[in-house]
């Protein structure tokens, strides 16, 4: 078990070798580079500490587990089974064509299956077993298999029978029936996608035989309802036959075989009767996450660094719950399989759960004794009925936990420690919840009806044991540490064994208990298997007080003399060593030790001597060697003696971590100077080693991490040594040239960055000389790369461009290069260069005649303005917004860009319907808002003019003869059919502006009867005439061309009077954006009555007569015109 002290270290815990003082081991290899500098921060850290936040804070587990007990658990979680048979019949495969295949499988005979089975290509879905196949799979019928072993058939029998029983089928009432399906030979590389079983007439299980065949790999995966298990069938594959069954809903797959061949049977089982068809249960997946929540906050409780952790809120080592029934009296008999009911239900849900997520589960017996005098002045007690007596008076109670064993009843320890403070049972009162049942057995000592006599009763129950399997050792050994050591002192042997280090970590752990006998056991068992580090992890560990502090946890000096001279000095590094020589001194100081001073310091000024001369290739830790200069006077003898030896052995990230553990270390605060200069010393050597331009793929993003890492750890402390930085980043002699573009994007320019902003939030610091050059060296690769980046990385790209060049002098050179370059960027990247550049906070001196930011900007602008595309109306508003927003710099701009959508070769039908006239919207809207009117007039006149132009637009009302041409036509359309192809036939010489219909294979009655109504009431307005080409007849009706162009005409109306009501409501509006370009157009619609008509959602129906008088007036000067 993890105990309070072990998350709570004591304070001289430092003192000792080895502890919590992060040493780095000074060691020749090259870390990868996954640290990051002080204040960075782990995206993938941060949502592991979200995902953390949610769980409980601080659980109280036992309460949560009670609750989730108390829960409806009327379903069985068993969703699938497995068993190892270690001695099952041999079949006798016998295979048509082939004859009998030997098992274990042998080579030759994979091969034999191979040349007469069929192959599931890969991808190709096996439709009876409802999943797609990864990699080849050989299979074969079940028709062309015999089994020579007449006790095989029973040997299927009874495993489908196990795994009904394990699936909770009712075999009584379903009568299940095992039918084999196909065989299968799995090879390397062969492995199934996931996917679920088909549900074939009566299947309701798949049941898989994995016979006798040597294999790794192919393990398979089974999932349910927010559940899952993994069975692994290639331990002893080659001996052994493994029996696998699931339901048919539950989602398997298999990964693949990494060696050999798999050899499998595959049995469906079906349900034979007409009872309901044996189902997966349906589990409730929120109280299932539920459940795993609080197992998983249990098991993290101790990694997780709470805020607050009160003494109540620690997690118990284990959970004790009283199952619901009673089992048999035999402990000898207790597993899993004689539990009922809701208990069999519970456990298995656990099972899988505790599967999942490092669990452990038991079953164990409580015994519950009352022992006391018996009421003797009951009638009970008087007629000698012991059964009926009462207690007068309890001596004592008490609640044993006898031999837990596993779920399959193999014994784990004959004792279970309680201890009642602790609170690990479920309920709380389990002693009131046990004497609820009658006691299971009582003895009475004295004679009956003597005050002297005493009553004893007993009351055995089954309860369930969870613990996390960290705690294992704990639930295995107890908590008595001298038990405890003296299991491990007796059964030691010359080489340690899995149960021999589960006593040792068990012992360290409750060291605090008795440090000295621990220590000694554990150090024992060191020098029996010759183990100095194990050696000196026991001291130190077991270090938890001033009387057993350091080597004082040894009782005796011969033990520390034995340890020296069974281990020497050999095995233990130099800091190790030199720190046990100063403990050693210290100890014969505080023992006294007057007979040992004499013999013992020289010889351990001798090897701390030898020690010294051997730093150079003992790679020291820092802390040994920052120990070693503070006792040998301080950072110069760091500097002259240990760096100089240290220095060509240790890489770029230890010299890098040493700078600040002597930056931390307190002990050489006094003189700052001497410690930053040796510090940048140090620190400059580990630039110098580091490879800040490594090619391959993923480089840049490597180098970056390095180039950040140097550059936060310089800036404010060796702000000199960013030059060195940056000197390291270009030198790119050994980079691949197509690397160079990601080398320049993803490692300079954001290390630039990373100074720039550096430089801008510290006004006091300093930038390094000629900083700029690195900026001038990667400018024209970085520009480039805009072009070819995607668009929504334009503005990542082009900020951090913008951002570097706030150093000194950048944005000289920026914009020198953006003038010599201009026709060289592109339109998507300019709007984006303009709105960064224009957030840029650039002062110029007094006098300044050079180039300016608003200089660049205009430039940039008109190019924009004569190139970028204006395809649809979103471009042209787009193009627009962009040169308002700096109208000061680019008035010129707009004016180019109205100029270029109403040039006259654009002034198409297809130009002006699809991108001009929609814009119209928009064009008023940036005019008025920018007060602008002025500027955008002459681009909506001549779009308004460009349409009214445009016949194919803009068409002319016809004079139909009577006049009013609607009038004309309801009346002549009203005695038409009213059926539904006379209706599709009126709607099409009323209103659509099409000139032909036809109505295809509408049969001959049909065609006749459209004929004869057109016949007899329209065929002033239209022709028609039969189509004879397919069978059955239709009919191909014209509009008269006078009634087609009344239709175009009022088609022409409405698009022209929702142009003027984009521009205006009234003739104001209109005169203000249009001039007297509207005048006619407005009269050729209508006049003014029209629009407000047309805007009020009533159009104006206006006489023939009336369209002439406005079209006479129009033509008359303005201002001989009435106002209307």
């Amino acid at each position: 078990m993890r105990s309070k002290q072990e998350l709570e270290p004591s304070a001289e815990e430092g003192d000792v070798e080895g502890s919590k003082d992060e040493d780095v081991d000074m060691g020749t290899g090259d870390e990868e580079e996954s640290e990051t500098s002080q204040g960075d921060t782990d995206e993938s850290g941060e949502e592991a500490e979200e995902e953390r936040e949610k769980r409980l804070r601080p659980p109280r587990i036992r309460d949560e587990l009670a609750e989730c007990f108390r829960s409806k658990w009327d379903y069985n979680a068993a969703f699938s089974f497995k068993i190892v048979h270690k001695a099952a019949p041999n079949p006798v495969i016998r295979v048509q064509h082939i004859g009998t295949i030997g098992l274990p499988l042998s080579e030759r005979g994979a091969k034999s299956i191979k040349r007469h089975a069929r192959q599931a290509s890969p991808g190709i879905e096996d439709k009876t077993a409802g999943c797609k196949v990864l990699k080849g799979i050989w299979e074969m019928d079940a028709e062309v298999i015999k089994f020579g072993n007449p006790d095989w058939q029973s040997f299927v029998d009874d495993a489908a029978g196990e795994a009904c029983k394990a699936l909770s089928v009712n075999s009584s009432t379903s009568k299940p029936f095992c039918v084999l399906r196909k065989l299968h030979l799995y090879e390397i590389g062969s492995c199934l996608s996931p996917h679920t079983d088909e549900k074939t007439d009566g299947v309701f299980a798949t049941l898989i035989i994995v016979l006798p065949s040597e294999f790794t790999g192919g393990a398979t995966h089974l999932s349910h309802s927010g559940l899952s298990m993994t069975y692994d069938t290639n331990t002893g594959n080659a001996y052994q036959t493994t029996v696998m069954a699931w339901y048919t809903g539950v989602m398997h797959k298999m990964e693949r075989i990494v060696s050999g061949h798999r050899l499998a049977l595959a049995y469906d089982l079906l349900h034979t009767t007409n009872s309901p068809r044996p189902a997966l249960a349906a589990l409730d997946s929120k109280f299932v996450e539920r459940l795993r929540e609080v197992l998983i906050s249990w098991r993290d409780w101790y990694s997780y660094d709470y805020e607050e952790k009160a003494d109540d809120a620690y997690p118990p080592e284990k959970i004790i719950y009283l199952l619901t029934h009673k089992y048999p009296k035999s402990q000898a008999n207790l597993n899993a399989s004689v539990l009922k009911g809701v208990d069999a239900h519970k456990i298995t849900l656990l099972d899988l759960l505790a599967k999942e997520l490092g669990f452990k589960l038991g079953l164990a017996t409580v015994t519950y004794t009352i022992k006391g005098t018996a009421d003797h002045d009951d009638d009970n007690a008087r007629r000698g009925r012991v059964e009926w007596m009462r207690f007068d008076e309890h001596m004592s109670r008490e609640l044993d936990f006898e031999r837990l064993v596993d779920l399959e009843g193999k014994v784990i320890t004959e004792s279970l420690d309680y201890d009642e403070d602790e609170q690990e049972t479920i309920p709380k009162n389990l002693e009131e919840k046990i004497k609820e049942e009658n006691h299971d057995g009582q003895k009475y000592q004295g004679e009956l009806g003597s005050d002297e006599g005493v009553l004893t009763r007993w009351y055995r129950r089954t309860v369930l044991v969870i613990w996390d399997k960290e705690n294992d050792p704990s639930i295995r050994y107890g908590r008595d540490i001298k038990h405890v050591c003296h299991l491990l002192c007796s059964t030691l042997k010359m080489e340690p064994t899995a149960t021999h280090l589960d006593l040792i970590q068990h012992a360290l752990i409750w060291s605090f208990k008795d440090a000295r006998l621990v220590a000694k056991s554990v150090c024992e068992a060191a020098m029996k298997w010759k183990d100095p580090k194990l050696w000196v992890r026991a001291a130190k560990q077991c270090s938890t007080d001033e009387k057993s502090k350091g080597l004082a946890v040894f009782q005796s000096n011969q033990e520390i003399l034995d340890a020296i001279v069974r281990f020497g000095f050999t095995e233990i590094q130099d800091g190790a060593r030199f720190r046990f020589l100063n403990e050693l001194n210290a100890w014969l100081d505080s023992k006294g030790q007057q007979n040992n001073t004499a013999t013992m310091r020289p010889w351990i000024a001798s090897f701390k001597q030898s020690i010294l001369a051997s730093l150079l290739g003992s790679n020291p830790t820092q802390t040994f060697m920052l120990d070693l200069a503070h006792q040998n006077g301080g950072l110069a003898f760091l500097a002259d003696h240990i760096l100089p030896q240290i220095k060509e052995s240790s890489n770029h990230n230890q010299l890098r971590r040493l700078v600040f553990k002597v930056l931390d270390d307190t002990r050489f605060s006094r003189n700052v100077e001497l410690r930053s200069t040796i510090t940048a010393r140090i620190m400059s050597a580990a630039i110098s080693r580091t490879n800040f331009a490594e090619a391959g793929p993923g480089a840049a993003e490597r180098n970056f991490n390095r180039a950040r890492v140097y550059l936060e750890a310089c800036l404010g402390k060796f702000d000199h040594l960013v030059v060195e930085v940056l000197e390291g980043i270009t030198q790119t002699e050994l980079l691949p040239s197509p690397e160079l573009s990601e080398h320049v994007t993803g490692v300079l320019m954001p290390a630039l960055c990373i100074l720039a902003e550096y430089l801008a939030q510290d006004f006091d610091a300093d930038a390094p000389p000629n900083v700029c050059q690195y900026f001038t060296w990667g400018l024209s690769v970085y520009t480039e790369s805009l072009e070819t980046v995607p668009q929504e990385q334009i503005g990542d790209r082009v900020r951090s461009l913008v951002v570097a060049a706030g150093l000194p002098g950048a944005m000289d050179i920026l914009l020198n290069h953006l003038q010599s370059q201009l026709n060289s960027i592109s339109t998507s990247v300019t709007p984006v260069l303009v709105e960064y550049l224009n957030s840029a906070n650039v002062t110029y001196p007094r006098g300044y005649d050079g180039l300016t930011v608003d200089s660049i900007i205009l430039a940039l602008l008109h190019k924009y303005s004569q190139g970028a595309s204006v395809s649809n109306p979103s471009e042209i508003s787009d193009i627009l917004e962009l040169c308002l927003n700096y109208r000061s710099q680019s008035r010129g701009a707009i004016s180019t860009v109205l100029q270029r959508i109403t040039a006259p070769e654009l002034l198409n039908p297809s130009y002006l319907t699809s991108v001009l006239v929609p814009s119209i919207p928009t064009l008023r809207r940036l005019a008025t808002s920018h007060n602008l009117v002025d500027t955008f007039s002459p681009a909506l006149q001549s779009i308004v003019l460009a349409w009214t132009q445009t016949p194919s637009l803009c068409a002319p009302r016809p004079l139909l003869e009577p006049e009013d041409p609607q009038e004309y036509l309801n009346s002549v359309l009203a005695d038409l059919c009213t059926c539904e192809r006379c209706e599709l036939v009126r709607e099409f010489l009323k209103t659509q502006a099409e000139t032909e219909l036809v109505l295809r294979r509408i049969g001959a009655p049909c065609r006749r009867h459209l004929a004869g109504e057109l016949d007899r009431c329209a065929k002033r307005l239209c022709t028609w005439e039969t189509i004879r080409t397919c069978s059955p007849q239709g009919i191909r009706i014209n509009k008269i061309d006078i009634v087609g162009q009344h239709a175009q005409w009022k088609a022409s109306q409405k698009a022209g009077l929702d142009i003027l009501r984009s521009i205006g409501t009234g003739e104001a509006e209109l005169t203000l954006f249009l001039g007297v370009v509207h005048v006619p157009l407005i009269h050729s619609l209508g006049g003014y009555e029209a629009l407000q008509a047309h805007i009020a959602g009533s159009p104006d129906q206006l006489s023939a007569s009336r369209v002439r008088a406005l079209e006479h007036e129009s033509e008359m000067p303005h201002s001989k015109r009435v106002r209307r």
